[in-house]
């Protein structure tokens, strides 16, 4: 069945010319104040009432902080809309991040394809760097990769190019072990031989951070970084297991900013 456009013959009535502009108008006034640098500022706040956010990144720092380590800069990845509930989380944690280790705001650099003026004015507004382009991928020191919830295939590429110099990567972000842990190994082999590989060998120490069931945002995150060098007397201890779940590629996902 086809739609047919229905139009009214009679003349417009007296005082409603110029109502459809009027309405756009006043749209695109909400849509400015919704999406404004305030209300994501408010955002912000409001999760720490809604998720009780403050307490469980007091669980990560606690994790994180007996391991000494200390990164120059840091990429973030993929965080997608900062409005949405699940980035807005995401970016708090790595606000954690960067208190932890002392990473100056001027050292962070953010890319996503996804991101809007209002976003790139906020992040700017911290003193964040922001890539117009998708960054070269190359071995960074001193570099913490932040990408929490990316597709699989990038972190794949980028651990190909950290294979040559695998003490130099780090990175929170999916836990990797459950990607081997639930696909075939025939699969994960041919698709994601790096993956397949530093998760085999066990290649980094790998913390797997508290679950947080009030939101998606923070489900199957892990910190990897290398193993620090130990001597015959200090063999490397094993983390403990962790049951498998399913890891959610939430790149995609778009959200109302509520």
């Amino acid at each position: 069945m086809d739609f047919v456009l229905v139009t009214n013959p009679r003349r417009r009535k007296k005082g409603t010319v110029g109502k459809g502009k009027n309405v756009s108008k006043k749209n695109a006034d909400i849509d400015k104040e919704l999406w404004s640098q305030e209300a994501l500022e408010k955002k912000l706040a409001k999760n720490e009432d809604r998720f009780h956010v403050e307490r469980y990144l007091k669980k990560i720092r606690s994790l994180l902080e007996p391991q000494a380590l200390q990164f120059n800069h840091c990429l973030s990845l993929g965080l997608g809309r900062l409005h949405t509930v699940t980035a807005s989380l995401q970016l708090q944690l790595f606000f954690e991040l960067q208190s932890i280790f002392k990473i100056p705001s001027s050292n962070c650099s953010f890319y996503d394809p996804a991101f809007l003026e209002d976003d790139i004015q906020f992040l700017q507004n911290k003193g964040f760097t922001i890539l117009r382009d998708s960054p070269k991928l190359e071995c960074l020191e001193n570099t913490l990769l932040y990408m929490p919830h990316c597709p699989t295939s990038l972190y794949e590429q980028w651990l190909d190019v950290y294979s040559r110099s695998e003490k130099q990567f780090s990175m929170c972000g999916n836990n990797l072990q459950l990607y081997v842990d639930n696909l075939p190994s025939k699969d994960i082999k041919s698709k994601y031989p790096n993956i397949y590989r530093v998760c085999q060998k066990k290649l980094y120490t790998q913390i797997l951070f508290p679950e947080f069931s009030e939101a998606f945002a923070f489900n199957d995150l892990s910190f990897h970084f290398p193993y620090p060098p130990q001597s015959d007397e200090h063999p490397k201890k094993t983390l403990p297991e962790k049951t498998p779940s399913t890891v959610a590629d939430a790149s995609n996902v778009a959200e109302h900013p509520n």
